[in-house]
């Protein structure tokens, strides 16, 4: 089945992009996910960018076997800026035609799958809750370069798909859930001001400490706390 909603510049790109992708990545092994998906399921946000994730395994396979031959492959690719793509050891980036399009290794707690498909092509989408889910440990806890963008996901969560929310959360150990909520109390008043990735097609965008506030009372919710008696 199709995700639906999915917008035609995506799969333009992807048709640019894939034909050199599955020359190194096993077909079935690539996915999309990332805040264009949310953004096709729940209309809350524009997203200008393509998130496709493989498992640690297969990807480190493929760069330490291949990461020259790969790099110069994208390179050949018209459509793409050479000025603007690389190959590293946690990353396969390329802008093609502006577009920012990533490969990354990845391997979420959540085994949720979503059964579609990007039309046209093989790459399966992550679930809603898979997808939450790395931006909790993969962008909160381990990578510490969350974005506006992201809280704003978990936040729109609350409302569009709390259950994929909880989904999300469960798998993650209390302490780490801590560390997330003492990070998001802790970040300076200029934060949100400053950052290079605003949101896009957001009309009235919630304060940031609405966003925090409610963030951190559904974390709270589900890790079975009624009030915190830290705050």
């Amino acid at each position: 089945m199709d995700e639906p909603n999915i917008p035609e510049w995506v799969t333009a790109k992807l048709d640019v992009v894939l034909p050199v992708l599955h020359e190194f990545f096993p077909v079935d092994s690539l996915m999309m996910g990332g805040g264009t998906v949310l953004q096709a399921r729940w209309c809350h946000r524009v997203s200008t960018d393509i998130d496709l994730f493989t498992s640690t395994t297969i990807f480190n396979s493929v760069i330490g076997a291949s990461s020259v031959r790969l790099e110069s492959a994208l390179y050949e690719i018209p459509e793409v800026n050479r000025e603007r793509s690389w190959v590293e050891t946690n990353v396969v980036y390329c802008e093609v035609e502006g577009v920012e399009l990533t490969v990354m290794p990845s391997d979420s707690l959540v085994s949720e799958e979503s059964a579609r498909v990007i039309h046209g092509t093989t790459i399966k989408t992550e679930s809603t809750s898979t997808i939450l889910n790395k931006k909790l440990v993969g962008r909160m806890i381990q990578g510490d370069a969350f974005e506006i963008r992201d809280l704003f996901d978990l936040y729109i969560a609350i409302q569009k798909d709390p259950r994929a929310l909880r989904a999300a959360i469960r798998p993650i150990p209390p302490r780490s859930m801590d560390s997330i909520e003492s990070m998001l109390l802790s970040l300076p008043s200029t934060w949100f001001e400053d950052t290079t990735k605003p949101l896009l097609g957001v009309e009235n965008p919630p304060s940031s400490d609405d966003m925090i506030e409610n963030l951190i009372q559904e974390f709270d919710r589900q890790l079975g706390r009624d009030e915190r008696d830290s705050r």
